[in-house]
């Protein structure tokens, strides 16, 4: 039986090559011409799907790695704050004391009121006792993954920071400075505000931008899951780009 993190370095490999396989199948459905000029339709319908290929690439590796933690941690103070935290945004009394702020007390939350004490009451016992238990295993790390709005450099940069991956070198080299052009590129055309095409130059520029963050991302993962777990990772592992 493979180890936890030999099953995430082959999840995060799967991920790599179903992502760039769909690059390619993308590219062979309405090959360029002689002067590496695709047609204008097919410009206009591939740029969402090359975002598509992205948050795909993206949230797999975020699942994959929050499920590794979570595997690999015995209980949850076990963790540092910042990753402790997008755990806790799952948990049944943290909606629960979140929704009575909102609905009771939310008009006059400046004052302390004898609801709030009676809630933080409530509320610090279960933290506590929630802090020794271990990580629920009953969520899909999936819905852990932080997409409040689009996955542009801000939603990779808190989800990194989730993981625990913000900090490492090879995540900080990350190139994400065209994110925010394919984002919006991907928004014009899908909420009709843009009716043409990128430009070729544009739409060539996105697809290797897209190429090359996919394959970037999924082998950073693969960098941070080894030296995050050195004791725990198959040995004579051999990381490559491809």
């Amino acid at each position: 039986m493979n180890s936890p993190v030999a099953d995430a370095l082959q999840q995060i490999g799967i991920t790599k090559g179903e992502c760039i396989g769909l690059l390619d199948r993308l590219k062979s459905f309405s090959p360029p011409d002689k002067h590496n000029r695709y047609p204008d339709t097919f410009r206009l319908i591939a740029t969402p799907m090359l975002y598509s290929i992205w948050e795909r690439c993206f949230t797999l590796c975020h699942a994959i790695g929050l499920r590794l933690i979570r595997d690999m941690t015995e209980k949850v103070n076990d963790l540092d704050p910042t990753q402790r935290s997008v755990w806790l945004l799952q948990t049944e009394f943290y909606k629960s004391m979140i929704s009575r702020l909102r609905d009771g007390f939310a008009a006059d939350i400046k004052k302390a009121k004898k609801g709030h004490f009676g809630l933080l009451c409530e509320f610090l016992p279960r933290l506590d006792e929630w802090q020794l238990d271990e990580l629920d295993h009953s969520i899909s790390t999936d819905t852990l993954v932080m997409t409040f709005s689009n996955v542009n450099p801000d939603v990779v940069e808190i989800n990194a920071l989730a993981i625990g991956i913000s900090e490492f070198p090879a995540f900080r080299n990350l190139k994400l400075g065209r994110l925010h052009d394919l984002v919006g590129q991907r928004n014009g055309i899908g909420h009709g505000a843009v009716i043409d095409p990128p430009s070729n130059d544009i739409f060539l520029n996105l697809l290797t931008f897209t190429e090359d963050l996919v394959r970037d991302y999924c082998t950073v993962f693969s960098e941070w899951i080894v030296a995050r777990f050195p004791e725990r990772s198959p040995d004579g592992l051999t990381l490559t780009t491809a």
